[in-house]
Order: C-alpha cells, then sequence, then structure tokens
C-alpha cells in the first residue's frame, strides 16, 4: 500500500489563499511517503522553498517524495492529512462562506 502524509496549509502551490489563517495551526508544511507501512521519503517543504516554518501547501515537498519513491500520484493508495475529515471540511466552509468568490474544488 502506498500513501502520502501531508502536513500544512490546502492552498494551491502557486495561490497561498488562506494566509490570514492562525499560522500556528499550520508551520512546518512536509510530506512523507509511505511503502506497506515503511518510509520511503520524506521532507519539509522549507527544505525546497527555503522559508522557515512554512504553513504553506506542500506541494513541492510532495513531488520530491513521489519522485524518490518513484511512483506517481495515481500510483497511491491513501492520501493521509493531519486533521480528520469532518473537521478539514467545517474549517473550509467557514473559509468558502467569508470569501464566496473563491471557486470551490472538491
Amino acid at each position: 500500500m502506498l500513501v502520502v502524509g501531508i502536513n500544512g496549509c490546502l492552498s494551491p502551490l502557486a495561490d497561498d489563499f488562506m494566509p490570514q489563517w492562525e499560522p500556528l495551526r499550520y508551520h512546518d508544511a512536509a510530506a512523507v511517503l509511505l511503502r506497506d507501512g515503511e518510509v520511503v521519503a520524506g521532507i519539509e517543504q522549507e527544505r525546497l522553498n527555503r522559508i522557515k516554518h512554512t504553513p504553506r501547501f506542500a506541494g513541492e515537498a510532495i513531488q520530491f517524495c513521489l519522485e524518490a519513491g518513484g511512483v506517481a500520484v495515481d500510483d497511491l493508495d491513501r492520501i493521509a492529512f493531519f486533521f480528520d475529515e469532518h473537521y478539514t471540511d467545517r474549517e473550509l466552509y467557514q473559509y468558502y462562506a467569508q470569501h464566496p468568490r473563491l471557486p470551490v474544488r472538491s
């Protein structure tokens, strides 16, 4: 089983649409790739974007892990996030309610 775990904000890589969210909630963005429970690769986003304790989306870290493991997103069995789905959905709903012009993506 291939699993990528991510930590950090859910903003698109080029557009940090959650800048006013509490930074401590999303600091130290990172990604890790596990194959059958064993770590294949892991890296903090700050090593790639050079922003200490970056809260931004860990897109480059995810890409690094996938490349290091020789896999593509389509090969993944699961994607793990540090908050559960209910909490994440609630947080995103509150943000979208405050900014209704943002495009909603699923």
